[in-house]
């Protein structure tokens, strides 16, 4: 069937892994039925985010595998304006209503999990923080990998005489640098301490890349990115050296290499942002049914650091 092209948007999927599959799977579903039972007042089935002064939630669509939720972002504070022919009037809600953005995930048995990726919503790195609070059965609380299309520490290991480095990150993620290398998140911190910007950059030249040290950087924040749930650990990671097989300049540029797929979904009306949840959890199943063999070869890229 043809879709209507204003009631669609195209947006991309994500595929996580869920880390220590074994010991938190078994106890996904009843973690679901009891966030279900939680009341919408108070700090009920909501969890104040700091960060934006919004409250997320969970909404669950099922409690059997493949696990269907949406992970929402509500905000009641600092709210838009209201334009019509020139005249701005105030948005009036009321007083424990808010704009809410979810976007929509699927966990299934296997521990893959695939995600929508909505600007809006909130990260899936806030989500096992939250099943873990409000579920009140999981040991800890539940971390997801980013999967990617080949095993990324070896494709740099094979690369040649590494001269350039360009890493461009959020200022939220100078920790996970520091994971990486001390002396470079030092370095981000005094960049912030100095402009305020919304994202940092730094760029290396190698005077003689046969040292290895920007190889070894590289690889250290690949290693960092992997081991984070994050989906926007950094805005630019490129290196550039000789491929060995060519042995001719190239450039990689490390963050194309995430494991997504690209959908289009259905918007549940001609002006709204939002999905119809249905089609979108059909669709993530879809592409999750499609992307399988993909998503065990990706296996290999994750293992070492799980």
């Amino acid at each position: 069937m043809t879709m209507n092209g204003d009631l669609t948007v195209t947006r991309r999927i994500h595929f996580f892994r869920v880390s220590h599959a074994e010991e938190i799977l078994s106890l996904l579903p009843a973690s679901l039925t009891a966030i279900e039972s939680l009341p919408w007042e108070g700090q009920g089935r909501y969890q104040s985010d700091a960060t934006d002064n919004s409250l997320l939630s969970v909404m669950p669509h099922s409690f059997e595998y493949p696990l269907r939720l949406e992970f929402g972002r509500t905000r009641r504070d600092n709210l838009p304006e209201i334009e019509r022919k020139g005249i701005k009037k105030t948005l009036y809600i009321a007083e424990d209503a808010g704009l809410i953005d979810v976007c929509h995930i699927v966990i299934f048995a296997d521990g893959f999990v695939a995600a929508e990726f909505n600007r809006d919503a909130p990260r899936i790195r806030k989500l096992g923080e939250y099943l873990m609070f409000k579920g009140r059965n999981l040991p800890s609380a539940p971390r997801f990998q980013r999967l990617f299309e080949r095993d990324l520490a070896n494709v740099i290991r094979e690369m040649e005489n590494v001269k350039y480095l360009e890493l461009e990150i959020p200022p939220d993620n100078i920790a996970l640098v520091g994971q990486a290398d001390r002396s470079l998140a030092d370095a981000f911190e005094a960049q912030r301490q100095v402009n305020q910007s919304k994202t940092l950059g730094l760029y290396f030249n190698a005077r003689d890349p046969s040292d290895g040290r920007l190889k070894n950087l590289g690889l250290a924040l690949v290693r960092a990115m992997q081991d984070v749930e994050s989906d926007d650990a950094y805005e630019t990671l490129q290196i550039r050296g000789t491929d060995p097989h060519t042995h001719r300049p190239r450039t990689l540029n490390l963050l194309e290499d995430f494991l997504v797929a690209e959908v289009n979904f259905v918007r549940s009306s001609k002006k709204a942002r939002s999905i119809n949840s249905a089609a979108a959890f059909n669709a993530i199943e879809d592409a999750y049914t499609q992307r399988r063999e993909a998503l065990e070869r990706s296996l290999r890229a994750v293992m070492p650091w799980d």
